[in-house]
């Protein structure tokens, strides 16, 4: 009897572990996340990983591990994605097509498809201190200076980051003061910076040196990201 047959395919992306916070190291971040070991993939089928970007899952770049490389800070996410192989996926235009745009194309066409769209999600920041101009030599007026320092525009002060002006002394960079780019001093060679730190508690605070400020940000178990620019601004101050 040759009855009706039916062929019932059961595709499951399955999940992924990890995600989180990510700060950019020099300018790239790698992004991983770690297969649960519950998908599926049928005999014809394929299995994928897709990394999208932002709220609009934003396709990026397929790849078949789940570890992307992102030059840029924002929200990410990987995801899995199981597919009929011979599904045409030169439909998806990396960075236009959405995650939306691909379930509604499988539902159009009646194509039996698993996408995990949760996915494992990562925060990755991009913060940069940027630059700064001026310098040079300047004179006491009376007992003090003002030394002002002129931002190049070059900065980036994610949002929950904090962007503030530090003055060192000394070769060793001896942190004197916090705040604005315009500050008063009383002591020669000093050389404003720009530091962003992440958004907290104050860590550190006057006459600490910015070798131990770099410290406090490499240090893995605080989770900070942040950057400090070391280009110097040499005013000299003249007796």
């Amino acid at each position: 009897m040759a009855g009706a047959a039916f062929n019932v395919a059961d595709p499951n992306a399955g999940t992924l572990s990890g995600g989180g916070d990510v700060c950019l190291s020099g300018d790239a971040a790698i992004l991983t996340a770690t297969p649960n070991g519950d998908s599926n993939t049928p005999a014809g089928y394929s299995l994928a990983y897709v990394l999208t970007s932002g709220a609009e899952l934003t396709i990026q770049q397929l790849g078949g591990t789940p570890e992307f490389t992102v030059t840029s800070g924002g929200l990410y996410t990987i995801h899995t994605f199981v597919f009929p192989s011979d599904l045409d996926l030169s439909v998806v235009v990396p960075g236009t097509t959405t995650g939306g745009d691909v379930l509604a194309l499988l539902a159009a066409n009646n194509i039996c498809a698993s996408l995990d769209v949760a996915g494992a999600a990562f925060n990755v920041a991009d913060p940069n201190a940027g630059t700064l101009s001026g310098g040079g030599d300047v004179c006491l007026s009376g007992d003090a200076a003002i030394l002002t320092a002129t931002p190049n525009g070059d900065s980036n002060t994610p949002a929950g980051y904090s962007l503030a002006y530090v003055l060192t002394s000394g070769a060793e960079l001896t942190i004197q003061q916090l705040g604005a780019a315009r500050v008063h001093v009383t002591v020669a060679c000093t050389h404003p910076h720009l530091r962003v730190p992440q958004a907290g508690p104050e860590r550190g605070g006057a006459r600490h040196d910015t070798g131990g400020m770099y410290g406090v940000l490499s240090d893995t178990s605080a989770i900070l990201c942040g950057r400090c620019s070391l280009q110097r601004c040499d005013p000299t101050l003249a007796p």
